[in-house]
């Protein structure tokens, strides 16, 4: 998921710069829906990170 982030955000980025270089206003909404995508796919890999970080009940009972 993670490698999913980046490219999604550079696409957000680089449809951002072509909608204002080339005054094309329609694709804006399209830039802001890809940057909301890269930041649930954001969203979603931190809170992977941080659940995978949690000890497990398993770990718990262990001396």
């Amino acid at each position: 998921m993670r490698g999913m982030a980046f490219p999604i955000g550079m696409y957000s980025a680089a449809t951002s710069t072509l909608s204002r270089a080339e005054n094309l206003p329609f694709l804006d909404p399209l830039s802001l829906a890809f940057a909301f995508a890269g930041l649930a796919v954001w969203l979603v890999t931190a809170t992977a990170v941080l659940v995978s970080l949690r000890p497990s009940a398993r770990d718990l009972g262990r001396d």
